[in-house]
């Protein structure tokens, strides 16, 4: 088990962001404001991933989907009990992973008991 923290979220996108669009780097018709995923990653790679906030990823890319730590186990109705997460386990067995915050784990020792 290792966690998950945003900071480890926002050190990865960079790399993410890469092997999304790798086939689609110049194309303008992918994000509404028209700039192309290599100016948007060109952007990402001029942050500092260690220091820069969250926001400043999101201005780049349009949205909160590349800084958001996820929780596999959440669904949309239940993320309202714990709609920020600052920290997922993440479960790892050979290539398969499963991320799970504390409120779903608690939810799961609930129902065994």
């Amino acid at each position: 088990m290792k966690l998950i923290r945003q900071r480890d979220v926002i050190r990865e996108v960079v790399d993410a962001f890469a092997r999304s669009f790798a086939q689609h780097m110049d194309n303008v018709d992918i994000f509404p404001d028209k700039e192309t995923p290599r100016a948007k990653l060109g952007r990402l790679m001029a942050l500092d991933l260690e220091t820069c906030k969250a926001a400043a990823v999101d201005a780049i890319v349009g949205n909160q989907s590349w800084t958001t730590v996820e929780c596999d186990e959440c669904t949309m109705e239940n993320r309202s009990m714990h709609p920020r997460l600052d920290v997922v386990a993440e479960f790892q067995r050979g290539e398969k992973s499963v991320r799970v915050c504390g409120g779903c784990m608690a939810s799961a020792l609930k129902a065994v008991r």
